[in-house]
């Protein structure tokens, strides 16, 4: 059985990113920016992937891959090492198309929305919603693996009305009002 805990820590609650070199079974993972870093996971998403994990094939390694698309993965991993392409692997092999399935999910949730879907919007809609709720741009660098602050203050922490109010209402409440 192959397995590969040290992505999804459920015992502590925590994604751990980080390169991982191939293996017979395994593909390389390699990261974008090359930085590993451990990002909490919410108790909600917790429980959701406490009862995936309870369903997912014991052959695959991974929660959110099907046993199909993992068949797959394996056999074009397979191909590219028996062809000596095994250093042509990128990441995105693992999934087949995301962005359609991601739509697929959000459609099946009754999410609707005029804006236009796309998967980095889960990234800017995350760091977005934690800068607002007052997480640190340190903080928010190390969990997003931005090594250029520059990046997320410009992307990422916009100055919205809400912050505008917020820190009006920390002013108030500083002069005892």
């Amino acid at each position: 059985m192959l397995n590969d805990d040290s992505w999804i820590d459920l015992k502590h609650g925590q994604i751990h990113l980080h390169n991982r070199p191939a293996s017979q079974y395994l593909p390389p993972f390699l990261l974008k920016d090359k930085e590993a870093r451990t990002i909490p996971i919410p108790r909600k998403v917790l429980e959701m992937l406490i009862q995936l994990k309870k369903e997912t094939d014991p052959d695959c390694p991974f929660i959110l891959l099907t046993k199909e698309r993992w068949d797959a993965v394996q056999n074009t991993w397979q191909k590219m090492k028996k062809g000596g392409r095994a250093r042509e692997w990128q990441n995105w092999r693992l999934v087949c198309n995301p962005l359609r399935d991601f739509k697929r999910y959000c459609k099946r949730a009754d999410i609707i929305t005029n804006d236009r879907l796309y998967l980095h919007g889960l990234r800017k809609s995350w760091a977005c919603n934690l800068a607002e709720n007052g997480v640190t741009p340190k903080t928010l660098c190390e969990l997003g693996g931005w090594s250029d602050p520059s990046v997320l203050n410009e992307y990422y922490s916009k100055a919205t009305d809400a912050n505008k109010d917020r820190a009006r209402q920390v002013l108030d409440d500083l002069m005892g009002e």
